[in-house]
């Protein structure tokens, strides 16, 4: 290497280090061009890129250092975390996550990454046989606990059905799906419940280890991220920790908890309007129609409550003030009331009946909230 090639990689590192990842590609750039098969600055062209969110680039650019030296592991490492970021298949990161893992096997970061390619490719047995390594390999490492706490969090996992499928499967079974689709999500309520427990565990090892370095921080930023995307996912004691660790931001956590229980308010009462047209399409008994509408919007509004109750009885104070301070589900159950009081007062009693059930249910939420919401702003 030259000692001006040298000069620029240590440049680089320097600048990716500050996260500065758009002046650091521009010095690799630089470097590379009084040593353009220069395998480390390609290498670290490819970091910078992946860095700044351009995956397909990176993968480009560490293909091209890897061509000229193929023995370099964190390389093989850069290119596995571009392909996961959309750069490539899945099966393509695994193999460079593996070689990166073979050329360097003690280093704990590349069977991170080796983990997380694992569980994208659906290898789970495999992905828990590298997070249990990690253990061995570097026992005081925050990243043994971080990566079981992934293989965790990815038991958790439910199916996603794509919204124009679910549409079409709503309408052809006239509803029908909607049951069976609610009947699956509490089995895997419950049955998640053991794995995020875990995950938890883990991660609060993770922080009591305490990650030195802003790298291993990150790491363990992202896993704290993606762990509390879950409903039940807010224990207080853990945000606690990730907050004052500034490894996830309380105000985000707080938006995310609003904007997931606004999303499905809004999705159980769409639901609940499709099973009354089923139910107005097939009974010939206005009555029985009402009772069972009514039971149903008052299931619907119990559901709603639950899952809000559910997702703030664990929240640290602060957070808690800051989910209360947020319009967002006070203005959908709103609307929702306001939508429903029309419905009443033009349709037939079969359907007038629940539609205000419904309406005067949601306008006394709104309140509460409301009520809650003055509160907290008064408070902050």
């Amino acid at each position: 290497m030259t000692s001006m090639a040298g000069r620029s990689a240590e440049k680089v590192r320097v600048l990716l280090d500050l996260d500065r990842n758009e002046e650091a590609a521009q010095a690799a750039r630089a470097g590379l061009q009084s040593d353009p098969n220069n395998a480390e600055l390609l290498g670290l062209l490819a970091s910078a890129l992946h860095a700044d969110g351009h995956a397909r680039e990176a993968r480009k650019w560490s293909e091209r250092s890897l061509a000229i030296d193929p023995n370099q592991a964190w390389v093989h490492d850069v290119r596995a975390r571009a392909i996961l970021n959309g750069g490539g298949k899945v099966k393509e990161a695994v193999e460079s996550a593996s070689a990166a893992v073979k050329l360097a096997h003690t280093h704990a970061y590349y069977r991170y990454t080796l983990t997380r390619t694992q569980l994208e490719a659906k290898q789970r047995k495999a992905a828990q046989a590298t997070a249990e390594s990690i253990r061995t390999v570097a026992p005081a490492s925050p990243l043994g606990p971080l990566s079981q706490a992934l293989v965790e969090i990815d038991r958790a996992k439910f199916f996603r059905v794509h919204p124009v499928w679910a549409v079409v499967a709503v309408v052809v079974t006239r509803g029908a799906v909607l049951l069976f689709w609610a009947i699956a999500w509490l089995y895997m309520y419950f049955r998640r419940r053991g794995p995020l427990r875990r995950a938890d565990a883990h991660l609060m090892e993770a922080l009591r280890l305490n990650p030195g370095d802003a790298f291993t921080h990150r790491v363990a930023a992202e896993v704290a991220r993606y762990r509390f995307r879950f409903v039940r996912a807010v224990d207080s004691t853990l945000a606690s920790a990730a907050i004052d660790a500034d490894m996830v931001d309380a105000t985000e956590l707080a938006r995310g908890i609003v904007r997931r229980t606004t999303a499905i308010t809004a999705v159980t009462f769409a639901v609940w309007l499709v099973l009354m047209l089923t139910l107005f399409s097939t009974m010939s008994h206005p009555a029985v129609m009402s009772i069972l509408g009514t039971v149903l919007v008052i299931a619907a509004a119990a559901g709603v409550t639950w899952l809000y109750e559910e997702q703030t009885k664990r929240l640290p104070p602060g957070v808690l003030r800051l989910v209360r301070r947020r319009w967002g589900l006070p203005a959908t159950v709103l609307v929702i009331a306001a939508w429903l009081s029309l419905m009443a007062a033009n349709n037939p009693l079969s359907i007038a009946v629940p539609t205000a059930v419904g309406a005067v249910t949601l306008l006394a939420g709104f309140c509460v909230l409301t009520v809650k919401l003055v509160s907290a702003r008064r408070i902050g």
